[in-house]
């Protein structure tokens, strides 16, 4: 591997560092505005259930939704994946474009906004 596919590669996994750091920060924001200790529970079942830790979240994004859909109803996880996807996108100001958000799953949401925020650095 040569000297530029090296320092492409460094700048990628520091790139998806800083995105996961936003958006675990995003998702206990959002857990925040519904109840103080409401992402208590959810990481409490994420680990036992899913053997996934609150830093992981990122890279298990589908895991963390069926986690949601097992804990709450249907409607209720629909709800907490556009108030996370909403809160993400305004914070890497990705333009929130309806049919966007909405034909997609929260996973495919997250990797749009994954891929903005990169095209935005420039990577």
């Amino acid at each position: 591997m040569n000297a530029e596919n090296c320092a492409e590669t460094e700048a990628r996994s520091q790139l998806d560092k800083e995105f996961n750091l936003i958006l675990r920060r995003i998702i206990n924001e959002s857990f925040k505005d519904l109840s103080e200790n409401f992402g208590s529970v959810i990481y409490y079942v994420l680990e036992q259930k899913y053997n996934i830790k609150e830093e992981e979240i990122p890279e298990h994004i589908a895991e963390f939704s069926r986690c949601l859909q097992m804990i709450f109803s249907k409607e209720a996880k629909m709800y907490i994946e556009k108030l996370i996807t909403i809160k993400l996108y305004t914070k890497i100001r990705i333009k929130q474009e309806h049919h966007q958000t909405e034909e997609k799953d929260f996973a495919e949401r997250v990797e749009y906004a994954k891929h903005k925020y990169a095209q935005k650095k420039k990577i």
